[in-house]
């Protein structure tokens, strides 16, 4: 695998797993799992990569997409080999905006009763 050319790793752009960005502390890679959906242990496997090929920070951004940082050049091309070799990432990366998050946490909740509606607070 080829590291990402420097136009690639430019700010101003929504990185990917294959296109990461630069920051302050190494590379931001984010992350698009397939369907959008990850598993508890799925999930574990990406916080044990992010503390062998980054620096173990993972992060959901506030537009609802996960990311891990710190990652290196020379972490990188093992990194995604995992990610699409155990299907932790979609290998066919838009290059449109993804979310990881798209409902909300508390959408399996019940919801609570109706307020009751008396002759209250009318007019009349």
């Amino acid at each position: 695998m080829n590291a990402p050319s420097p136009q690639a790793l430019r700010r101003g752009w929504c990185p990917s797993t294959l296109k990461p960005m630069e920051t302050g502390d190494g590379w931001l890679v984010r992350l698009h799992p397939p369907g959008a959906c990850l598993t508890p242990a799925q999930l574990r496997r990406i916080a044990t990569l992010a503390g062998q090929h980054g620096n173990g920070l993972i992060e959901i951004s506030a537009r609802g997409n996960m990311q891990l940082r710190g990652v290196t050049a020379q972490s990188h091309p093992e990194l995604v080999a995992t990610l699409l070799a155990e299907r932790l990432v979609d290998e066919h990366e838009g290059d449109g905006p993804q979310r990881l998050t798209l409902v909300s946490p508390l959408a399996q909740l019940p919801l609570p009763p109706p307020p009751a509606c008396g002759g209250e607070g009318r007019g009349g």
